[in-house]
C-alpha cells in the first residue's frame, strides 16, 4: 500500500497521483489520509478521486498519527510505502524497492535516493543520518550526484517523505510517535527500528524526484520550532543511557552553534523555547523508554552514529 497524507496538497497531489500510475509495479492499494485541510479545493479534488482510498480526518493530528491510522488496515506481512504529496516517484521506483525487499526480508525500512525536483543533477536526500549530538541531517543533501558513490547499502534511516516499511517491524516498535506531530518523527522511527535490530537499505536504482518543503515552508517557524524540541525528545527517549549524558554534552555544544545561526535569522526565541518545552516534558518522556525494544550491543549502537559532520 502507499500512504499519503494531505493537508491542504491539492496543488501537489495530481502529479504525486500520476507518478504513481505510471510505476511499472502498481501498488495493491493507494491511501490518501487528509489532515483536515482548510482549502475547499483541496475537498473538493479528494472528494473527485475515484482510484484512491481517501480517508478525511476531522482534525489535524500529524503526519505520523496519519500513517499509524493508515498502517492499522494492513497485516504484518505486509509493506507501507509513505510518500509525501511533493514527492514525485520515477516509473521504476516501486519496482526497485521491493526487489530489495525481497532480497532483504528481515529488513525493516527501505530508503529511495530522492533528487531536488527542480534539479535532478542535485541530490535531496540518499537516506538519513543521526549525529552523536542527536541532530540528524539529510545524507548527501545539495551533493550533485556524480560527486558520490551510489551503491545499495546500509545505513541509519530513511526519509519519511518517501520510504517503504516493513509494517511487522513498524508494529513491534510502535510505529510513529503520534506526539511528535511533524518533524522528527522518521529519525525517531528509523532509531527505534535499528534498536530493534531491522536494518535500513538505501536503493539508488529507485529514484524519487523532491520539491523540498512545499508543504511546511523552508525554516519557517513551524519547523525549526518543532524540529528542535523533537529532536531532544528523540534523544532522551530513545539513546542508551550510558550515552546520553555525553550526548547531552555534545548536543548542548551543537545548541550553542544553533543559537548563532537562529540569530541572525531572528529565530533564537523560537529555538530555545522548543527546549523548553521538550524538558518540561521530561517526566513523559522519560517514562516511554521501557517501550523501546533494544537488542543492540554498545559497539553496534555506536557505529549507527555520526562522529563529524
Amino acid at each position: 500500500m502507499v500512504g499519503i497524507v494531505s493537508f491542504n496538497s491539492g496543488d501537489l497531489l495530481p502529479r504525486c497521483l500520476g507518478c504513481l500510475a505510471a510505476q511499472t509495479l502498481q501498488p495493491d492499494e493507494i491511501c490518501i489520509y487528509d489532515n483536515a485541510s482548510t482549502d475547499a479545493a483541496t475537498a473538493d479534488y479528494l472528494r473527485s478521486l475515484t482510484n484512491c482510498k481517501v480517508i478525511f480526518g476531522q482534525a489535524n493530528k500529524g503526519y505520523g498519527a496519519a500513517l499509524n491510522h493508515i498502517a492499522s488496515g494492513l497485516t504484518v506481512n505486509d509493506y507501507l510505502f509513505c510518500l509525501n504529496p511533493d514527492a514525485y516517484l520515477e516509473p521504476d521506483c516501486l519496482n526497485k524497492l521491493m526487489a530489495c525487499a525481497a532480497r532483504h526480508p528481515s529488513a525493516g525500512s527501505f530508503a529511495p535516493l530522492m533528487l531536488s525536483a527542480e534539479d535532478p543533477t542535485i541530490i535531496d536526500d540518499a537516506g538519513d543520518e543521526l549525529h552523536c549530538s542527536g541532530n540528524a541531517w539529510q545524507r548527501w543533501y545539495g551533493r550533485a550526484i556524480n560527486s558520490v558513490v551510489l551503491r545499495e547499502e546500509l545505513i541509519f534511516g530513511p526519509c519519511g517523505g518517501a520510504c517503504l516499511l516493513d509494517v511487522g517491524a513498524f508494529w513491534r516498535v510502535g510505529g510513529f510517535d503520534e506526539s511528535y506531530f511533524l518533524f522528527v518523527e522518521d529519525t525517531d522511527l528509523g532509531l527505534r527500528l535499528q534498536l530493534a535490530g531491522f536494518k535500513c537499505w538505501f536503493i539508488p536504482e529507485a529514484k524519487v524526484r523532491h520539491l523540498r518543503s512545499a508543504s511546511t515552508g523552508f525554516q519557517s517557524e513551524l519547523s525549526v520550532r518543532l524540529t528542535h524540541r523533537n529532536t531532544l525528545w528523540m534523544m532522551l527517549k530513545n539513546f542508551p543511557l550510558w550515552f546520553l549524558p555525553a550526548a547531552l554534552i555534545l548536543h548542548f555544544l551543537a545548541l550553542c552553534v544553533f543559537t548563532i545561526q537562529m540569530l541572525m535569522r531572528r529565530q533564537c526565541t523560537i529555538l530555545w523555547v522548543a527546549k523548553w518545552v521538550a524538558l518540561k516534558s521530561l517526566p513523559t518522556v522519560w517514562r516511554s523508554r521501557r517501550e523501546i525494544v533494544r537488542e543492540l550491543s554498545v559497539w553496534q549502537f555506536l557505529k549507527l552514529l555520526r562522529w563529524m559532520r
